[in-house]
């Protein structure tokens, strides 16, 4: 399923997320977030989806979110790639300057943690930092739409600066060695649920096509 298709998704990631959010940072994990591989079947996964970049009135609706102002047109393809690693292939479509611009495939790793499903995605940061963006996923209860949040930047930052996360902070980017279930549990006796790791306000996909 894709999601993040520029980089809110990926950014993040997202995002994508994904791209993910260029004003508050970015979250990179230097291995895959989770450990259970997540059932990705084509029928949930496969599809085309149009993408709302701009979603600050969501309800929190989950069976029929609200669509907001479009700040771009785009649109992502994904196909599963591999069933017993959770990859889900993506490729997006985006309107730039009145011209279409492709971007190059790529892999998303898709994960159960306590957080509900995550989505990673190999990806390399400007200073050279080989590592995972990511981003946490939701299917609304029909199917049509999945949610896609991106990592709470801030949040991580100070989770690092209290010693609670291992990782660095580096000119407003965060790398976290990883997130396991040791981490959820840990943070969850500390009052964080694994969902507070991630923003409120999601990117939107809406399914328009299905396999």
């Amino acid at each position: 399923m894709k999601m993040l298709l520029t980089k809110y998704l990926v950014y993040g990631l997202l995002a994508i997320a994904v791209a993910m959010t260029t004003a508050c940072g970015t979250v990179v994990s230097k291995r895959e977030v989770g450990e259970t591989v997540a059932t990705v079947s084509k029928t949930s996964f496969e599809g085309i989806w149009r993408v709302d970049f701009a979603s600050r009135d969501y309800d929190g609706d989950t069976s029929r979110p609200k669509s907001g102002v479009f700040g771009k047109m785009a649109v992502v393809a994904s196909r599963v790639k591999n069933t017993e690693r959770g990859v889900v292939e993506l490729l997006s479509v985006e309107v730039k300057d009145d011209k279409f611009d492709v971007q190059p495939t790529w892999d998303v790793i898709f994960r159960m943690t306590s957080a509900g499903m995550i989505g990673s995605v190999k990806n390399l940061d400007k200073k050279g930092v080989a590592g995972y963006e990511f981003f946490r996923t939701i299917f609304s209860s029909n199917g049509e739409y999945l949610l896609v949040y991106a990592p709470d930047t801030d949040l991580f930052k100070r989770l690092i600066e209290q010693g609670d996360i291992k990782g660095v902070v580096d000119n407003g980017s965060v790398v976290i060695d990883g997130l396991t279930e040791t981490d959820f549990d840990r943070l969850l006796e500390k009052g964080i649920r694994p969902n507070q790791l991630f923003r409120s306000e999601p990117l939107i996909l809406h399914r328009i096509v299905s396999r």
